[in-house]
């Protein structure tokens, strides 16, 4: 949970990550999007850092391929 940013690296691995509630943007160097409760998204290994910035308080879940 966050009310402010979180920054993730990939360190090479692509990422899943749900919105389990709250809004906010997720930024990359590539593209900047409106993300909400219920979206489920892919960020590249090739993005190398993804952004989530909170709107409203976010909770995240993210899974990591081992």
């Amino acid at each position: 949970e966050t009310r402010d940013a979180v920054e993730l690296e990939t360190h090479g691995r692509a990422l899943v990550v749900v919105v389990l509630a709250g809004a906010g943007r997720l930024a990359t160097e590539q593209q900047d999007c409106v993300i909400e409760t219920g979206h489920t998204w892919l960020v590249p290994a090739a993005a190398g850092r993804a952004r989530f910035e909170a709107q409203k308080e976010l909770t995240l879940l993210l899974a990591r391929p081992t």
